[in-house]
Order: C-alpha cells, then sequence, then structure tokens
C-alpha cells in the first residue's frame, strides 16, 4: 500500500518515528500537491503547462495555509480554520506584517478596516471557500500570470491580485524551509506539534 507517492507501507512499517513522519509528510505535500499544481500551472520538461489551470491550481493548494499553521501550532482539533488560515497566510508572506497600519475607508458604507483584513477575508472567503463550496472564487479576485509577486492588492477597485504561477513555488519553499526546521532535533517545541497535529490527522 502506498503510504505517499514515494513510500509504501514496507518501507517505513508502523509504528511510525518521528522523522519518518516527517519525511512521509513532506513528501506526501509536495507530491500529491504541490508538485502536481505546479506541473498544471508551469509545466516541466516531461509536459507542458495546462491551459486555463489557475483555478484548479489554487484548488489544489489553498489548504495549504490551514493545514500548516495547525501542524505548526499542534492544534490537535476540529474547527478554528479561518484562524489558523490566516495565521498561515502570515507566515507564507510576512511581508504582511509590514503592510502599513493606518487604517483605510476601504468599504462603500465607510466602514474603516486595514487593508490587511480586506486581504485575509478576500483570501478565506472569496479563494478558500468560494473554491471548496462553490468551485470558483467569490468576489474580487482576479488570477493572472502578468504581475511580478504571488500576490498583490489593487487599493483603488479592492480587487485581490493572485498570480498562481508564481505562488506555487512560494509555498514549496515554504514548506522545505519548514521541513528543515523540523529535521533539527533541538527545536524540540515544534517537533512535539508537529507530531501532535500529524498523529491526529492520521488517526484510525
Amino acid at each position: 500500500m502506498w503510504i505517499s507517492p514515494s513510500f509504501q507501507d514496507i518501507d517505513y512499517p508502523f509504528p511510525h518515528s518521528l522523522d519518518t513522519k516527517i519525511i512521509l509528510f513532506e513528501d506526501r505535500v509536495l507530491g500529491w500537491k504541490l508538485n502536481i499544481a505546479d506541473q498544471m500551472i508551469n509545466g516541466n520538461k516531461e509536459q507542458p503547462a495546462i491551459n486555463h489551470s489557475g483555478y484548479a491550481t489554487l484548488d489544489v493548494v489553498f489548504s495549504y495555509f490551514e493545514m500548516f499553521a495547525k501542524y505548526e501550532g499542534g492544534f490537535a482539533k476540529l474547527g478554528k480554520s479561518e484562524d489558523y488560515f490566516k495565521v498561515g497566510v502570515y507566515s507564507v508572506f510576512p511581508e504582511f506584517h509590514h503592510i502599513p497600519t493606518p487604517v483605510t475607508p476601504l468599504t462603500p458604507v465607510g466602514n474603516v478596516v486595514s487593508i490587511v483584513d480586506v486581504v485575509l477575508d478576500l483570501m478565506y472567503e472569496g479563494i478558500r471557500c468560494g473554491l471548496y463550496h462553490s468551485g470558483i472564487t467569490n468576489g474580487r479576485i482576479m488570477l493572472t500570470g502578468e504581475i511580478k509577486t504571488p500576490m498583490g492588492f489593487d487599493l483603488q477597485n479592492q480587487l485581490l491580485i493572485i498570480n498562481p504561477h508564481l505562488l506555487v513555488p512560494r509555498l514549496e519553499i515554504h514548506l522545505r524551509d519548514y521541513v528543515g526546521r523540523l529535521r533539527d532535533a533541538n527545536n524540540t517545541d515544534l517537533r512535539l506539534k508537529f507530531e501532535a497535529r500529524y498523529d491526529f490527522d492520521t488517526r484510525a
């Protein structure tokens, strides 16, 4: 039985050590999610990119933010999806912490909210929930390969712009950084939290 894209159960008999769990986790996230998304949107030497695969790419990868944050936080329960999703976004995009804090009136009724709040709400409600519940993004969201960052925000039009071609590599880099920290035996707390979530996700 395949327990990840690269390994069968005979390769790693139960019970699994913490280091084995880390190996399997990385292989699953890369091989079953991020690598497939990257192949769809960017192609590779064997296969060209698939036309109009932007929405499918987001569908594959947008669970990453919540998943990562729950692993890093050791959250071994159900629920709190929106909270952990937003924590995960901050981890992947630490530059969000440096967006100027003064609030700006962005809504037609004049309510005052921060730019980051608008972006996070659009990402969660418009992309994460839109794709999972409606099969397409909801709200002011545009996909394009023409911006030079994984995402941008058009303040004037309150438009969240996503470049899926750059988003997937950004997630791959982030995952490899996390796994690198997990493999450091000195990061005891990080490793314990990871294992708590891993065991919760793989419970019988």
